[in-house]
């Protein structure tokens, strides 16, 4: 974090940073890059639970200092969420690096906090915070535009749930139905204004139902692109493409390239200078997580799986791809008892073992074709719902230019 003199460590910067280790190694050709970071990622994560959890029952206690530039206290899924995708990564690393009893602390420690966060804090709309004793700068009943922001980091990194799937998408809803807001029109935006009031955006926390405290998470009244960006991304990932895309559409209105005085961190305007806190502030780069959502991108270089998901136009897909080895177009296109997908690797290399993609809803695979330029390579397939997972019966060590066919029947 930024201070200048010494601190209490900002833990959702450090719940990040382990996550991003991990993600790091998901883009990595080998597992070089873990071997050399591993001790201290583990030294990382056991110092995370030690300075927020020391009973190990999953659920944040204490005060925790985070990048609200204050602290909040006790019980939350804002750092909680965070926590959760932070003990999911440093157990899929231990199990990689064959530390299998540190994979089973995290384990256990996680799921504890998924059981008791979600029976803890779930309000019946959207999750809470509990605040400790001595309280902090709270957000108490509040409905956080940050309370999933674990969840979003899950779903890039390819760690499933961190709670209940419906519970997820409740918030979701809950988000876009208090916090967003087509003009600020009536609303005061403290301590930094970042909106004109004929402008809309995301506010960071409302308190629909009361229980606003004093004092309160520093910040509740602003607007971030950054966070924007995520939420918004989440909700691609649930399939809530309506909401995404209207958030997403708002926040970019703002930067046309119009001037736009009378906003803090000086004077707006320029489409690539997104106020926060400073110009051209780099949580804004949140908005890459967007292009993964909307592919619904799944990859694990080192064990050369690639695949996709789509959640924008699954009918009519077309996206560009990046792994840690190279780069390309990804299409997908459905037909009445058809999909199609092709992988054209236009930079770098590939190495494939496994290629996954999803099929309709209620679809039944009848067969399944993979052509790699002109010839055909053998595979076994596996379905786990909707899930197909294409295995090759050789690993393919690939060079650009490169292409992969793959033909599903319905």
């Amino acid at each position: 974090h930024r201070q200048h003199a010494p601190h209490n460590a900002f833990i959702d910067g450090q719940c990040a940073t382990i996550c991003a280790a991990y993600r790091e190694h998901l883009t990595s050709p080998d597992s070089g890059f873990l071997r050399r970071v591993w001790n201290r990622v583990k030294l990382a994560t056991d110092w995370l639970i030690s300075a927020i959890d020391p009973d190990e029952d999953g659920v944040p206690s204490g005060h925790q200092w985070n990048t609200y530039d204050c602290a909040v206290s006790g019980a939350s899924t804002f750092i909680g969420s965070q926590y959760l995708c932070a003990l999911a990564a440093a157990e899929q690393m231990a199990v990689r690096m064959g530390d299998n009893a540190s994979a089973q602390r995290y384990r256990r420690i996680r799921l504890a906090g998924t059981r008791n966060q979600d029976a803890q804090l779930w309000n019946g709309e959207y999750y809470i915070q509990e605040p400790g004793t001595p309280p902090a700068n709270d957000y108490n009943t509040g409905c956080h535009s940050d309370q999933l922001l674990g969840q979003w980091w899950a779903h890039q990194l390819g760690l499933g749930y961190l709670y209940p799937r419906e519970r997820v998408r409740q918030a979701l809803q809950a988000i876009y139905r208090y916090n967003f807001r087509r003009n600020m029109h009536g609303h005061r935006q403290i301590p930094r204004r970042y909106v004109l009031d004929d402008e809309g955006g995301l506010l960071m926390c409302t308190w629909p139902h009361g229980g606003r405290p004093d004092p309160f998470i520093i910040y509740a009244d602003e607007v971030w692109t950054g966070i924007e960006y995520s939420t918004a991304g989440l909700m691609l990932w649930e399939g809530m493409v309506k909401e995404a895309v209207e958030i997403v559409n708002t926040a970019r209105s703002r930067y046309d390239g119009r001037r736009r005085d009378g906003l803090d961190s000086g004077p707006g305007g320029n489409p690539f200078s997104e106020l926060e806190c400073g110009k051209f502030y780099a949580r804004a780069m949140s908005s890459f997580g967007l292009l993964l959502a909307a592919q619904g991108l799944i990859l694990d270089t080192p064990n050369g799986v690639l695949g996709f998901a789509p959640h924008w136009q699954p009918e009519d897909h077309r996206t560009f791809f990046i792994t840690g080895t190279g780069w390309g177009l990804f299409i997908q296109k459905r037909g009445r008892n058809e999909q199609w997908e092709e992988i054209d690797l236009r930079y770098g290399s590939l190495r494939l073992r496994e290629i996954v993609f999803q099929l309709p809803d209620g679809a039944t695979l009848r067969s399944a074709s993979v052509q790699i330029g002109r010839r055909m390579v053998e595979t076994s397939i596996q379905i786990e719902g909707n899930r197909l997972t294409v295995r090759l019966a050789q690993q393919q060590n690939l060079q650009a230019p490169a292409r992969i066919t793959v033909r599903l029947l319905c």
